[in-house]
């Protein structure tokens, strides 16, 4: 069995390294504790809590709430000093007396807790989509036949060269989580199998069969999204729109997903269920985690569910809405493990995009209007709320608020070079943007782009710093990877 390492023998290492140096610590990863381990021969053991509860007075000091996993799967929960170019990532730990420094390329990810609000949107709130994959919410200032203008409240007014602009996709609603998570045990509720179910390190985690469930405040328009991880077989129940957070057979929908199939139900606390369909989805024979993403149409009726980012079916329900309530309910039907976490609700504009499917190369520029009529043509121009568009036809004025989504010609398309230095950022509220980082003082970052060049950020508008993504991307990660120490360990 894989030895586990315990974060706290750090301190081991702060006290034996104090005689011989001041200041930071240099860690490679943490194979200076496993050697330490080997020196001092001693290796701390904490016993498995009683019935696969969480263990008392484990909660994490809200000062050191950050958590770095490292490329090798050691996580380290602490505080986030700053980044440096030259000297590297500066980490606080209690269980250490120095500050320990992480080389960049040992890093796979830092998650931050969320620290601000999302900003109310404007008229005019759009998503750019880049050509690399980046995706970055602002209000859109103009367009002209070189450069994209976007004016953001986390980094100012950023310029991007039209040539890698994919996409403008206008924002309504809202941006913020209505819902983020999970934080903790005590929000969920279960009637008779909680014992089977465990917080750990943001994560709910199942050893066995049974549900766990909460009232997220399911939006009319909702999309809800997290990542799911398995280990053995799958058998996965997501209930939606529940008014009973306790039960399966309550007022809402059941979708349950297996290894080559994918169901949906309408459920009915009198009057039992109803099968809306079923959908073949043989790719979760060769999968161990998989991000899920369910979109929501109240008033329409209908469900959509993309897993990792692409369309595997939208039902439509032919009768009155079936959902009473406004809660989740998570279930496993197997003793395997199962995980979830990056739990998120948001309100859903409408819109559908998948990610990876592969595009047609045009040399027109695709608009949507909101009513969902399309134009082909080309983009001459947008300033002050009206965007000027020609076609074979004539040249049209339109407003803004009147186009959903405008996807600009791939054919002059170009995407910016990868650079080994390029960090992923997640936002804390929408989008996803690819920087080079000179400077993360916890205030702000200072950074450049070969998208739109050097800008400064709030570093509140992160919640996800992804290190060596190239790397990852192409690194295969087995089960044991998806159960190990990122977000916490899960017992064997």
């Amino acid at each position: 069995m894989k030895r586990v390492v315990r974060w706290w023998m750090l301190a081991v290492a702060g006290f034996a390294m104090a005689a011989a140096a001041h200041g930071a610590i240099v860690l490679e990863g943490l194979k200076a504790v496993q050697q330490l381990e080997s020196l001092t021969g001693v290796r701390p053991v904490t016993p498995k809590p009683a019935n696969n509860e969480p263990e008392q007075g484990q909660a994490v000091d809200p000062a050191y709430s950050d958590v770095i996993r490292l490329m090798n799967g050691d996580t380290l929960h602490g505080n986030l000093l700053g980044i440096d170019g030259q000297r590297g990532i500066r980490w606080r730990t209690p269980d250490a007396q120095g500050e320990i420094v992480f080389k960049p390329e040992r890093v796979a990810r830092i998650v931050l807790p969320a620290k601000s609000t999302p900003a109310p949107l404007s008229s005019n709130s759009c998503l750019v989509a880049l050509s690399n994959g980046d995706e970055l919410v602002g209000a859109i200032v103009s367009v002209d036949s070189e450069r994209v203008m976007l004016e953001t409240d986390y980094a100012g007014m950023l310029a991007f060269p039209r040539k890698r602009v994919a996409a403008l996709r206008m924002v309504r609603g809202t941006t913020g989580a209505i819902y983020e998570g999970p934080t903790g045990m005590g929000e969920w509720r279960s009637r008779n199998s909680r014992n089977n179910w465990r917080y750990q390190d943001n994560c709910l985690v199942a050893t066995g069969n049974g549900s766990i469930g909460r009232d997220v405040k399911l939006p009319p328009m909702a999309r809800l999204e997290f990542d799911l991880s398995w280990r053995g077989q799958l058998q996965f129940l997501l209930g939606l729109y529940t008014d009973s957070t306790e039960e399966y057979a309550s007022n809402s929908y059941l979708l349950q997903m297996q290894p080559g199939y994918i169901y949906l139900q309408r459920m009915r606390r009198n009057g039992g269920s109803s099968h809306m369909g079923q959908a073949e989805y043989p790719g979760l024979h060769q999968k161990s985690k998989v991000h899920v993403e369910v979109l929501v149409n109240k008033e329409a009726r209908t469900i959509a569910l993309l897993l990792d980012g692409s369309m595997v079916k939208q039902w439509k329900d032919n009768l009155d809405w079936g959902g009473s309530g406004t809660g989740i309910i998570f279930g496993n039907q197997n003793i395997g493990l199962l995980r979830i976490s990056n739990i998120r609700v948001t309100e859903w504009d409408g819109t559908i995009q998948e990610q990876g499917a592969p595009q047609a190369k045009t040399q027109r520029d695709v608009l949507e209007l909101t009513n969902k009529d399309k134009i082909s043509g080309n983009l001459e121009s947008m300033k002050n709320g009206v965007l000027v568009f020609a076609t074979a036809f004539a040249k049209m004025e339109i407003p803004v608020d009147r186009m959903q989504t405008l996807e600009f010609a791939s054919e002059p398309l170009e995407t910016a070079p990868q650079t080994p230095a390029d960090v992923r950022l997640i936002f804390a509220d929408r989008g996803v943007v690819t920087l080079t980082i000179e400077r993360w003082d916890g205030l702000q970052l200072a950074a450049k782009s070969s998208n739109f060049g050097d800008a400064r950020f709030k570093t509140t508008a992160f919640r996800q710093l992804y290190f060596n993504w190239e790397q990852q991307k192409q690194e295969a990660k087995g089960p044991n990877m998806m159960f190990g120490s990122d977000d916490g360990e899960v017992p064997e």
